[in-house]
């Protein structure tokens, strides 16, 4: 656990800690207690994520914990991603005390999140953004300025500014980015086999069109960190080679 990014995170919470008087159990490291709930905070290191739970403090019974929010954080995320944890995580508290919520500059926070897809349900775009947000956090905010602009998602705008850049700058120097570029690949391969006709083309065409143009030999040089993702390494590198050829599809292209 990076224990910087766990303080960052507690720091951000003291606010909510002390207007509900919940203090830190001398017993339980990591969980604030006062008399009518328990909150933990706690870093989950096999599935590399930081946890928010709560449960009811009642005498006599044990403490049930209940997931509250979730986070992916490794050892590639920074500590803008843990502020933007605990920000996530602080919001989740107020909703759960019942706080009034932030103003102003926050006001952004009141615009949700996308959700993953329901169990058994074909992922569409929405889903794909959800996972794209679940590895890079860092852009939680411009998903909700986007929202709160347009007022809809426009996906194929989204992904273009975001996950098509980020995937370009990653590129750039892929061994200082292996983890990362190994984890965005393997999504991406896994929302384009399952996801619809949408989450296919967007995965194909916008991300890696953007990221790439037609760059075919560039797209080539990273087949070592896409070994476990052969619809992305076959479908993705068939739709290079047709932007490639096509001034057309060029054109439709953000970058």
């Amino acid at each position: 656990m990076d224990q910087k990014a766990y303080e960052t995170i507690l720091a951000g919470l003291e606010p909510v800690f002390e207007a509900q008087k919940l203090r830190e159990s001398p017993d339980a490291p990591g969980v604030y207690l006062n008399d009518k709930k328990a909150v933990r905070v706690e870093y989950d290191e096999p599935r590399k994520l930081f946890k928010l739970s709560a449960a009811d403090v009642t005498e006599g019974e044990a403490v049930q914990f209940k997931e509250l929010a979730a986070w992916l954080f490794d050892e590639t995320h920074t500590p803008r991603d843990a502020a933007a944890v605990s920000e996530d995580f602080g919001e989740s508290l107020r909703e759960l005390f019942g706080m009034k919520k932030q103003t102003g500059g926050n006001a952004l926070r009141d615009v949700a999140l996308p959700s993953k897809a329901a169990s058994g349900a074909t992922p569409n775009v929405e889903a794909l953004a959800q996972r794209f947000l679940a590895i890079f956090p860092q852009y939680k905010d411009t998903y909700r300025e986007h929202m709160a602009k347009y007022g809809e998602f426009l996906y194929q705008d989204f992904f273009a500014q975001t996950a098509a850049v980020k995937l370009r700058e990653l590129a750039a120097d892929p061994k200082a980015s292996k983890k990362q570029l190994g984890k965005f690949f393997s999504m991406l391969n896994e929302m384009y086999a399952e996801g619809d006709a949408n989450v296919s083309s967007t995965v194909t065409y916008t991300i890696l069109g953007n990221a790439f143009g037609g760059n075919l030999e560039r797209f080539d040089e990273l087949k070592e960190y896409m070994e476990n993702c052969p619809y992305l390494r076959q479908n993705g590198r068939a739709m290079l080679q047709c932007i490639k050829g096509s001034k057309k599809l060029q054109a439709g292209l953000a970058r």
